[in-house]
């Protein structure tokens, strides 16, 4: 069947989302907030606006 390619699917590109959790190291706030997969942004804290923020990995194993 012709005209079937790829074109048809572009607007179904399945964007990986989650739930991640950051901490502030000037404030010590720590929040979260929905990340894209291969998302790679400048984060700001939402309480004192410094963009000294980290990424808190998830435990393995916690239980």
């Amino acid at each position: 069947m012709r005209g079937c390619g790829p074109r048809g699917f572009e607007g179904f590109a399945m964007a990986t989302t989650s739930t991640e959790t950051f901490r502030c190291m000037m404030c010590g706030h720590e929040y979260t907030e929905k990340v894209e997969k291969g998302e790679d942004k400048e984060r700001s804290c939402p309480k004192c606006r410094s963009n000294s923020i980290r990424h808190l990995k998830k435990k393995a194993g916690s239980g």
